[in-house]
């Protein structure tokens, strides 16, 4: 990863490509993580609230949360799995890979995000400390947002027209 924060020679082909990968990963992975990020955090807030003020449906709302992010992730795997296999160069972007990436930065920045607003808001947060926010929790986010948008690619490119 350090290769693509050096400031390559203009005009050599690596460069390019050099450059051509960090402006995908910025253009493409920051988007669909930073969006992922704001929609968990919200979930989570909206659980919180429905945990502390309507505590008979803090089941309900559990689920709710969880069926939110991961139908998100579904639909955005889906919608990037349809744009990949229509496109003639299949070999641009191996989306496993690539949604990996966004499931680990949009789970290390809801689990930091989540863990600060824990600590500086009343927001209820189930007692978790700010370490589990940022390890435990953000190791179950990856599994929330990866499984999801992985099968969705998969199925998209597996029935998609």
């Amino acid at each position: 990863m350090a290769e693509h924060l050096v400031v390559p020679r203009s005009g050599s082909a690596a460069a390019a490509g050099r450059i051509s990968t960090w402006r995908t990963i910025t253009t493409a992975l920051l988007p669909r993580a930073l969006a992922l990020t704001v929609l968990h955090v919200l979930a989570r807030t909206g659980l919180a609230y429905a945990v502390a003020y309507w505590t008979p449906f803090s089941v309900a709302a559990r689920w709710l949360a969880l069926a939110v992010v991961v139908v998100a992730a579904a639909v955005w795997g889906a919608i990037d799995g349809h744009r990949h296999r229509a496109r003639a160069d299949r070999s641009a972007r191996d989306l496993p890979v690539f949604w990996l990436g966004v499931a680990f930065v949009a789970a290390g920045l809801s689990g930091l995000v989540y863990g600060v607003l824990g600590q500086v808001s009343s927001i209820r947060t189930d007692g978790n400390a700010f370490v589990f926010e940022v390890t435990t929790g953000a190791a179950w986010i990856v599994l929330v947002i990866y499984v999801p948008a992985v099968v969705g690619v998969a199925i998209e490119r597996r029935f998609g027209s």
